[in-house]
C-alpha cells in the first residue's frame, strides 16, 4: 500500500475534541510524537455535529479514557481513500458499505466487519427525503413529481458522494416498485429525473450549500438528517421537508481499522468507543441529532422525532456490487444520463 503525506487536503474540516486540554486539530496530529495517544474517527460529512456531542458524552462517562478523541469529516469515499493512503484512522464511521468493503479489500479492516457490532455494524440510520422551499411552491409531493419538466433538482454526483448514491438508489427503488414489469420505463424515469440536475456537486455538503445558500433548484434530495438540520437550524423558517411515499433505508456503518489499531494498542479503546454508540445514551444522542437509532427499544423516541415513512432496504434492490455495475460503473446508466440519456 502506498502512503501519502499525512492529512493532505480538506478545507479545515476537522472537528477535534481532545480531553480537557481542548481542541486538537488533525493537522497537529501529524506534528506530534505521540500519535498512538490519539483515537481518530474518520467520518463523513453528515456526522459533524453528531460526533462533537458523542465525544463529549463519551468522555463524561469515561473521564479516565487515556486517548484523545479526534474526528475528521469529508466525503465518504474520499475519507476511505485517505485511510488507504495512510491517514492514521483508529475507527471509520462512513456512509456507504462499499467504502468499508474497499477498506477490507485493502487489508485495513476485517473482511467480516459487518459482524463485529450489532445491527450489521450500523448503530443508526437515515433515509432520503425532499427539502423544498417554504410553502412547497412547486407542489412536490412524491418521486413522480421529480420527473416534471418544471422541476430543477439538486443532488450530488453519485460517483463521488455516498449520500448521492443513496439519493439515486432511493429514486431507483421507487421506480422499479412503480414499474415492476417494465424495467425500461424505470430506466427512462431515472434519465428524466437526473437530466433535471443543473450541477452535480461532488459532496452532499456542497449540494446543500448550492440549494440553501446559493438558492439554486426547487428540491434538494437529502438525507433526512441533513434536511432536518436545514429546517431546524441553518435554514430555519426557509424550507419544508416532504416525506415521499417510500424511500430507502440508508445505513451508515462503523468499523475498527485494525491495520492501524493493532500496531498502536488502540483496538480495545476503539471497540469501547464504538460500543458507546449502541448504549441508550448513544442511541438517544443519535436521535436528537436526527439519525434514527437502530435499537428497536428506541421506537418511542423515533416516533416522537421522526415522520413515519415506508422504507425498503438496499438488499431489496440487489447487492451493491450489482447496482454499481448497472448504474455507476463506466458507461452504465448514470454515465448515459450525463451523456444525454443515450443508450
Amino acid at each position: 500500500m502506498t502512503s501519502s503525506p499525512l492529512f493532505r487536503r480538506r478545507e479545515a474540516l476537522i472537528t477535534g475534541l481532545a480531553c480537557a486540554a481542548g481542541v486538537l486539530s488533525v493537522a497537529s496530529l501529524s506534528r506530534t510524537s505521540h500519535a498512538n495517544k490519539i483515537l481518530l474517527n474518520v467520518s463523513y460529512d453528515s456526522t459533524r455535529k453528531l460526533y462533537q456531542i458523542i465525544n463529549t458524552a463519551f468522555l463524561n462517562q469515561n473521564p479516565d479514557f487515556p486517548f484523545k478523541l479526534l474526528v475528521s469529516n469529508g466525503g465518504s469515499r474520499s475519507q476511505a481513500l485517505s485511510i488507504v493512503n495512510g491517514e492514521p484512522a483508529s475507527i471509520a464511521t462512513l456512509g456507504d458499505v462499499s467504502d468499508f468493503d474497499f477498506l477490507a479489500k485493502n487489508g485495513l479492516i476485517d473482511k467480516e466487519w459487518r459482524s463485529h457490532f450489532p445491527f450489521q455494524s450500523s448503530p443508526y440510520h437515515s433515509t432520503i427525503v425532499f427539502l423544498v422551499r417554504k410553502g412547497n411552491p412547486k407542489h412536490i409531493y412524491d418521486w413522480s413529481d421529480l420527473a416534471r419538466s418544471d422541476i430543477e433538482i439538486i443532488t450530488p454526483n453519485p460517483k463521488t458522494s455516498s449520500g448521492a448514491k443513496w439519493n439515486y438508489l432511493a429514486a431507483w427503488g421507487w421506480a422499479i416498485h412503480q414499474w415492476p414489469h417494465a424495467p425500461e420505463q424505470a430506466r427512462n424515469y431515472m434519465k428524466n429525473v437526473f437530466s433535471h440536475v443543473p450541477v452535480f456537486d461532488t459532496s452532499a455538503r456542497s449540494s446543500t450549500n448550492t440549494f440553501v445558500r446559493r438558492e439554486i433548484g426547487d428540491v434538494l434530495l437529502a438525507w433526512e438528517t441533513d434536511a432536518m438540520l436545514s429546517t431546524q437550524e441553518t435554514g430555519k423558517g426557509l424550507f419544508d421537508i416532504v416525506i415521499p411515499s417510500r424511500s430507502i433505508l440508508a445505513q451508515p456503518s462503523v468499523a475498527i481499522v485494525e491495520h492501524y489499531t493493532q500496531r498502536h494498542g488502540l483496538t480495545k479503546a476503539g471497540r469501547h468507543y464504538l460500543e458507546f454508540l449502541y448504549t441508550p445514551e448513544g442511541q438517544t444522542i443519535s436521535a436528537h441529532n436526527f439519525f434514527r437509532p437502530s435499537d428497536p427499544a428506541m421506537k418511542p423516541l423515533i416516533q416522537k422525532i421522526f415522520a413515519d415513512i415506508s422504507l425498503f432496504s438496499l438488499s431489496d434492490l440487489g447487492s451493491m456490487a450489482e447496482l454499481t455495475k448497472e448504474h455507476f460503473a463506466p458507461n452504465a446508466l448514470f454515465d448515459q444520463i450525463q451523456a444525454g440519456g443515450r443508450t
